[in-house]
């Protein structure tokens, strides 16, 4: 399982595939990789979350320097656009994006990412993008999940090839915001996507900002910068980022 002009890392198991690659991209040891394991026992989410990722599920960390082509709010929705056309593509069930790029199945969490910035010993912006999918297992709920867990093969009745899938997963993934010659959607055209296949908008929601704070309302459209637009006590403020939780998740 080869990804063409990354160097390839098969791992069996892993405490965090961002924090494998994040080691050597600071370590200079390589700054194009893709990265795969089998199980993390330290999976992240976003902020302080973590990801259950036992065996059966694809979790993997690609990373290569950002091109500056596009800007760095619309990467997320990218990827969470791009992932979503490819399970689209292959399996007859609807998935929809929680802002800000979570997937989710009949209102369960089947994906999530991992965004992180980092730098090279020369100073170079390296965008690690983790991503971790539900496929073959179905992770049990824990008591810091909002969201029930769900998974491919629960949702199609049979088990999926993990190679496979996790290789053209990447591929898109790639194409979406690391490869020079593919032609760039305009983040309008992204913002429209978003929102023909949003989850969030229209719920009422509570957002936890980074640092701690809340705030709750309804969200109400996604900017041009793709923050979220909630309104409450009768303003709309634009939430740029944090971890957002709608008020009546699928039990």
């Amino acid at each position: 399982m080869l990804l063409p002009g990354f160097l390839t890392i098969l791992l069996d198991s892993a405490g965090s595939t961002n924090n494998h690659a994040k080691e050597l991209i600071r370590g200079g040891r390589a700054h194009r990789l893709f990265i795969t394991a089998q199980e993390q026992i330290a999976g992240r989410g976003r902020g302080t979350n973590t990801w259950v990722s036992p065996r059966g599920g694809i979790y993997l960390s690609l990373a290569a320097p950002l091109t500056g082509r596009f800007s760095k709010e619309s990467l997320g929705p990218r990827l969470a656009l791009a992932v979503r056309r490819v399970l689209m593509a292959r399996y007859d069930f609807g998935i929809t994006i929680k802002w800000p790029n979570d997937l989710l199945c009949r209102g369960q969490k089947l994906a999530g990412f991992l965004l992180e910035l980092v730098k090279s010993p020369t100073g170079q912006e390296v965008l690690i993008v983790g991503l971790g999918v539900n496929v073959n297992v179905t992770p049990e709920r824990t008591q810091q999940m909002w969201y029930t867990p769900t998974s491919i093969s629960r949702e199609v009745g049979t088990t999926v090839d993990l190679p496979e899938l996790t290789l053209a997963l990447a591929r898109d993934m790639v194409h979406a915001v690391y490869d020079e010659t593919m032609s760039v959607t305009p983040d309008d055209v992204i913002r429209e996507e978003i929102l023909l296949c949003s989850a969030t908008i229209g719920h009422e929601v509570t957002v936890l900002l980074p640092g701690g704070a809340r705030i709750s309302g309804i969200a109400r459209d996604v900017s041009r910068r793709f923050s979220l637009m909630l309104e409450h006590g009768g303003i709309i403020t634009e939430v740029d980022a944090g971890d957002c939780f709608h008020s009546t998740p699928e039990k």
